[in-house]
């Protein structure tokens, strides 16, 4: 009998945590689809206020502080093999056209060129 009760406190436990999972993770891609439109979207010369690194992504702040999340990635063409969250620091220039899938990044006297993870449906 204990047994039987052990099973169905997991099974509802289980019926109750899969579709939270399964709706906090639907919820976190309509998320990272907004903000990575807004930042395609977006044309951009302006100073870094921030940078931070996390699992969704790069996120910057700029001077008039508008965020943006995208997800650089490293080439050695490109950008030395540099890292954008390492390399960028406050006070360095970002420029984006909007639309365009490269960002330029220039650090004090350096122009690294970052391309970015665009997001897939």
């Amino acid at each position: 009998m204990r047994m039987k009760n052990r099973f169905k406190i997991i099974f509802f436990a289980l019926l109750i945590i899969c579709p939270l999972i399964i709706w906090i993770q639907i919820r976190n891609r309509q998320a990272g689809k907004k903000e990575f439109e807004l930042f395609y979207s977006t044309s951009i010369y302006s100073k870094l206020k921030s940078i931070t690194a996390g699992t969704n992504g790069t996120r910057i702040t700029l001077v008039n502080n508008r965020n943006f999340v995208f997800s650089p990635y490293s080439d050695e063409k490109l950008n030395k093999g540099n890292i954008f969250d390492h390399i960028a620091k406050e006070g360095d220039i970002v420029i984006k056209k909007a639309y365009s899938d490269s960002l330029i990044l220039i650090n004090e006297n350096d122009k690294f060129i970052f391309m970015f993870n665009k997001f897939e449906k």
